[in-house]
């Protein structure tokens, strides 16, 4: 740290910038003080109110012990929404499973002359084969 000079110019290099600042600040109007520093009125608080940590994420989890709730069970909206659209996914690639399936039986109970009328076909009478 740079000493005052003595012959009473008390200047430092560190003060500068602060002074230019206050120069700055001091051209302002109050109401523009206001706007560009909001929180200049309100009180310092080192920690949060009750209020607010009764709103907090934690006073959350803490409701839904109490409740019987176990919180790692519980989704945020976004991994609720993949599981659903995952679900979802999952049910469609099943019914088209079964849709196959069920489209290969009628096909092979019809290759295998299941059906009445593929057989009837065949024997149908005919006079002119007597």
């Amino acid at each position: 740290m740079a000493t005052p000079a003595a012959n009473g110019d008390n200047t430092s290099t560190s003060d500068q910038p602060e002074q230019t600042e206050n120069r700055a600040v001091a051209t302002l109007s109050a109401e523009t003080k206001a706007m560009l520093d909001p929180l200049a009125q309100l009180p310092f608080v080192p920690w949060p109110s009750q209020d607010v940590i009764r709103m907090g994420a934690l006073a959350t989890i803490q409701g839904m012990i109490e409740d019987g709730t176990d919180p790692t069970t519980v989704l945020s909206a976004e991994e609720q929404e993949a599981r659903d659209k995952q679900r979802q996914e999952e049910e469609e690639r099943l019914q088209a499973e079964q849709e196959e399936r069920e489209r290969r039986r009628r096909e092979d109970w019809a290759a295998r002359g299941g059906g009445g009328r593929a057989a009837m076909t065949e024997d149908v009478f005919d006079p002119d084969e007597l």
